[in-house]
């Protein structure tokens, strides 16, 4: 059973940096390579974090609860994003934290993940050392982010937003003394919520990309690519019987699998999706609630949203 989730004691260790990116830039890593190179600095963690497989970023040593690191080759605006994607070969139980403006200073930071406790919910979070810092901005219910998912939030001004695979799931408005308004470093958390020592090594990010949103490329899906699906769902709410309506490029008919999650998170429901038209949902005999739905093909996500169940 998953315990509730512990605050990461961020410790900064300095190294030598690259030459600065120049402001309004972007930079990205794939962590294609031996080792994790100067641009990085690490937080929590040191001696652990390194790069699993010659591709990912994660967990090479223990004994490690978890770790944290930041692009350290230089600065940049006060309004700016991180986004990783999650690896395929990440261990369940680990948390995945994307994360702005951490301020020195005191070690807080604005992040954004998906929390295990209290039936599995998105937070938006201020958070940092000691304890009594962090603060909940925002959080909603929601089934736990699968490999391959892209997790991403932002810093504009006061507000601060998160987004999971290129959707807006939260946005909250920081106006407390202690917001964070000025530049600060980004980067990402990962932590094992569960089993401890835990089973080394884990992968946990198979790629990051950070910087100042003026020049970052708008959320969606990636440059060149088709749109995603769309999910209609008609009669909604759901009563009895609904048609689940599929519109946009699948990778392949047969090849997409739709999952539906009660509010814990819990997998209740899949089918194979074979009919690009969509297909019939039986809901009677279900209990009335919010559900999640998650489209998917390979292991990668196409579509999300919710799904009511009324009676």
């Amino acid at each position: 059973m998953r315990c509730a989730l512990t605050i990461l004691v961020l410790l900064t260790i300095a190294q030598a940096g690259a030459p600065a990116p120049a402001s309004g830039t972007v930079v990205s890593d794939d962590f294609e390579r031996h080792t994790l190179g100067s641009n990085w600095i690490v937080l929590g963690g040191s001696g652990s974090i390194g790069i699993v497989g010659q591709s990912d970023l994660g967990l090479v040593a223990g004994p490690a609860r978890g770790g944290a690191t930041e692009w350290g080759a230089g600065g940049f605006l006060a309004d700016q994003f991180s986004e990783a994607m999650i690896s395929p070969d990440r261990n369940d139980s680990m948390l995945t934290q994307v994360f702005v403006r951490h301020r020195v200073s005191d070690n807080a930071r604005y992040g954004f993940h998906w929390n295990n406790g209290l039936g599995g919910r998105w937070e938006i979070k201020y958070d940092g050392v000691p304890t009594a810092q962090t603060r909940i901005l925002a959080s909603i219910v929601a089934p736990e982010p699968a490999a391959g998912d892209r997790i991403r939030i932002e810093a504009r001004g006061s507000r601060i937003s998160g987004y999971h695979n290129g959707a807006l799931i939260l946005s909250a408005e920081d106006t407390s003394p202690d917001a964070i308004t000025a530049t600060g470093r980004l980067g990402v958390v990962f932590r094992f919520t569960t089993t401890f020592p835990a089973t080394y090594p884990s992968a946990v990010f198979e790629e990051w990309t950070g910087g100042d949103l003026p020049a970052s490329v708008s959320v969606g899906p990636p440059k060149g690519g088709a749109p995603p699906p769309h999910v209609t769902i008609q009669p909604h709410p759901v009563v009895g019987r609904s048609t689940v309506a599929i519109s946009g490029d699948l990778p392949g008919v047969g090849g997409v699998t739709f999952s539906l999650y009660d509010a814990s998170g819990r997998l209740i429901h899949t089918r194979e999706v074979r009919d690009p038209g969509g297909f019939t949902f039986e809901g009677t005999g279900m209990p009335a609630g919010v559900y999640f739905y998650r489209l998917s093909a390979s292991r990668r996500p196409l579509a999300h949203g919710r799904l009511v169940i009324e009676r």
